[in-house]
């Protein structure tokens, strides 16, 4: 009777636990269900994150109610239940309790894979909206056409973009190395792995245009230097300024040289070698080589003219020279002093000898000058007129020269002819016929000499040669 009372206490007591526990249990999988069966996986990644977390903890508590159930299955057996009022109704709670169970972690497996799913979108949506925003971001950049105003703004662009294909490649290293189970994110990385795959594209393009704005403003500096540098030869040009004297003029000759001639071949070698797809370089390309060909027309124009200049400097004072010799000799013929002794005749046929010597380098000056100007030629052709002026005047001279040295050399001789035939003729037309013998042998002794002294006198006007 003890024992039976014993078992009916032990029973008692059993279900009493077995009451409170089932009402712990089936609250808290009411609980759980509610939470399960309400949807929430959060709204970002860091509430899934929570959520999850959660969840591993209700993993736990899980183990504790299955611990709690097989509790209660044991309260729900014990020796003389059988025959308690309660047997039955303990029976079907704890069938009720296995059947909460059952749904629970049904329920539970489903959200917890439900919470990883979002939890594995949400990072993996949020990683994928990190490449998005920035593929964004540099399309946007790509798309507003900024290529840099100046070289040094573009070389710095192009150095910024050179660092764009290492963000390309990490952006491309994460995207490839997403995977998933879940179509919506397997979608996802398809559709980045393709915007990736156009932003390369446009990055591409992006890159070729920053090349060719690069090279423009390189070969657009290198243009506006040779540009710059014709417009400075022209403005030498158009000063029209080709020397005051022979020095100036050889001085710009040479700075000619210097300045245009040894570097023109450098200019235009920049343009000559100068390609490009671009038809803005091609086309000011062609622009200013036709400015560097006027520049070189202009140049061999300055370099004639300086050549003239110098021609003239050269040939014109030798003309001035020559002129000026013949109006030194014109002064002398025509001052017309022959000399008024054989002495001075000597002088001045002697002065005469070197104005031949000198008239011939002098007409050698005229004779071998060319040129193609015409006031060099004007100036030639009438200093040639001239010389054959002085030529002439010079030829009276001499001629008179000549017969000057004739006159005094010969005309004393024949005054003594002259004297003698006057002697001669005073004595025969004279009637001193002689006063006595004596006076008559004189004046035949004499006359006696009269022959040979005529034939003396004779010999002297037959050897004479005579311009007179």
């Amino acid at each position: 009777m003890r024992e039976r009372f014993s078992q009916f206490v032990t029973v008692e007591h059993n279900l009493a636990k077995f009451a409170v526990k089932e009402a712990k249990f089936t609250s808290w999988m009411d609980a759980k269900l509610e939470t399960f069966q309400a949807g929430d996986y959060g709204n970002n990644l860091v509430e899934a994150e929570t959520l999850v977390a959660a969840h591993a903890s209700y993993e736990s508590q899980l183990t504790n109610m299955q611990a709690l159930l097989e509790t209660c299955r044991g309260w729900a057996a014990c020796p003389g239940i059988e025959a308690h009022a309660q047997h039955e109704a303990t029976q079907a709670a704890l069938s009720a309790m296995e059947e909460k169970l059952e749904q629970t972690v049904a329920a539970g497996t489903q959200h917890g894979a439900n919470l990883e799913s979002v939890r594995e979108q949400y990072e993996a949506f949020e990683a994928l909206d990190k490449v998005a925003t920035w593929a964004v971001a540099q399309q946007e950049f790509f798309s507003t056409g900024i290529y840099g105003e100046t070289l040094l703004e573009t070389n710095g662009l192009i150095e910024e973009h050179s660092q764009w294909s290492v963000q390309l490649a990490a952006k491309r290293e994460l995207v490839d190395g997403m995977s998933s189970e879940q179509d919506v994110i397997v979608e996802r990385i398809t559709a980045e792995k393709g915007n990736l795959d156009a932003i390369a594209e446009h990055a591409a393009t992006y890159a070729a245009y920053l090349e060719m704005q690069k090279e423009l403003y390189e070969k657009y500096d290198a243009m506006d230097k040779v540009l710059g540098w014709c417009e400075t030869q022209n403005a030498t040009f158009q000063t029209e300024e080709y020397g005051e004297d022979l020095a100036a003029v050889r001085n710009l000759l040479e700075e000619f040289k210097d300045t245009f001639t040894v570097n023109v071949p450098t200019q235009k070698a920049v343009l000559e070698e100068m390609t490009s797809e671009q038809e803005a370089i091609t086309t000011r390309r062609d622009e200013v080589l036709a400015h560097m060909q006027a520049t070189e027309e202009a140049a061999e124009y300055y370099r004639i003219q300086l050549l003239l200049s110098q021609e003239r400097f050269e040939k014109l004072p030798a003309l001035d020279r020559c002129e000026a010799w013949m109006a030194d000799q014109n002064a002398t013929f025509q001052a017309a002093d022959y000399g008024a002794s054989l002495s001075e005749v000597a002088s001045l046929l002697e002065a005469y000898g070197t104005f031949q010597s000198n008239a011939a380098a002098q007409q050698e000056v005229l004779s071998t000058m060319e040129s193609n100007q015409e006031v060099i030629l004007n100036r030639l052709a009438e200093l040639q007129a001239k010389m054959q002026e002085t030529s002439a005047a010079a030829e009276e001279y001499q001629t008179q020269l000549l017969l000057s040295q004739e006159r005094l050399e010969k005309m004393p001789a024949i005054d003594q002819v002259v004297a003698w035939l006057e002697a001669q003729h005073a004595v025969f037309t004279s009637a001193n016929r002689g006063d006595s013998l004596a006076d008559v042998l004189d004046l035949i002794a004499v006359h006696e000499t009269f022959e040979a002294n005529h034939a003396k006198q004779q010999a002297v006007i037959d050897g004479m040669e005579t311009y007179v």
